[in-house]
């Protein structure tokens, strides 16, 4: 898996994209790049474009075990960040929920949305972005 970070024309908002085959070791590279960007402040928006990568396959459970765990280590990092995934494929939807109930089930405060047009996440970013939380 490989991706790019970049920020985006909203305020307080980074936008990533990856392509590939995604791995337990790649996710948590992706996210330790995410957070120790320059701009990176706990509870920042982050649009994820993972339209590129592959179908995640059987490997799921144990990446998202994997993601929730960097989540819980890195809590204070992270903070209530809200993270809008983009993908193309509909079986993306069930891992990313997954992680949602993981990160939930730790009590932490990322608030994940999963969606299939990317600009209806960045609406969802934008009112983010303009009320200091999702609506």
């Amino acid at each position: 898996m490989n991706w790019t970070i970049a920020l985006s024309d909203l305020p307080d908002f980074l936008r990533v994209t990856s392509e590939g085959t995604v791995t337990r070791e790649r996710f948590v590279a992706l996210w330790s790049d995410v957070i120790s960007h320059d701009c990176w402040r706990p509870g920042m928006a982050v649009l994820m474009d993972n339209r590129g990568l592959e179908r995640i396959g059987t490997g799921g459970l144990g990446l998202t075990s994997a993601a929730a765990e960097f989540f819980r280590a890195n809590h204070d990092t992270i903070g209530a960040a809200a993270v809008a995934v983009v993908s193309g494929h509909r079986d993306h939807f069930m891992h990313a929920r997954q992680f949602h109930y993981a990160i939930r089930n730790r009590k932490l405060t990322p608030n994940i949305q999963i969606f299939f047009e990317e600009q209806e996440a960045v609406e969802w970013l934008r009112r983010f972005s303009h009320n200091g939380h999702v609506s």
